[in-house]
C-alpha cells in the first residue's frame, strides 16, 4: 500500500507569501482544510513540528491562515509554485504540473 501524501513545510520556490515571516505548509493536491480529517491532520503536524506549543494553539493559527490553491512543477528535483494553466510534458519542454494546497500561518506569538 502506498502511503498517502501528507502536509509538509514548504521548501520550494516562488510562493508569493502575504504574511510577514510566515510558516508555510504544503499539501500535494487540492484539498479543503475545513474538512475535519484534513483540518485535524494539519493541526497535528503543526503541533508535532513545534510550530505551536499545543494543538489548541495550532488550531488558532489555522483559523487565521491564508489558504492558497495552485499548482507545483518539479524542475530538476525542486518544487516551484505555478499559478498558470495546467500543462504536461510537451515538445516545447514544459514540465508536468500537479495540484497543490498551501496554508500560510502567522508566526506563533506567546
Amino acid at each position: 500500500m502506498t502511503p498517502s501524501p501528507d502536509w509538509e513545510l514548504w521548501e520550494g520556490q516562488g510562493y508569493p507569501s502575504s504574511k510577514l515571516n510566515p510558516t508555510i505548509y504544503y499539501y500535494p493536491g487540492s484539498i479543503d482544510i475545513e474538512e475535519a480529517d484534513h483540518l485535524y491532520t494539519l493541526v497535528d503536524v503543526i503541533h508535532e513540528d513545534g510550530v505551536a506549543p499545543s494543538k489548541r494553539d495550532a488550531r488558532d493559527l489555522v483559523d487565521k491562515a491564508i489558504v492558497v490553491h495552485g499548482q507545483v512543477v518539479d524542475i530538476e528535483g525542486e518544487l516551484h509554485c505555478y499559478f498558470g494553466p495546467a500543462f504536461g510534458e510537451g515538445e516545447d519542454g514544459y514540465h508536468v504540473t500537479h495540484k497543490a494546497t498551501w496554508v500560510e500561518l502567522d508566526e506563533y506569538a506567546d
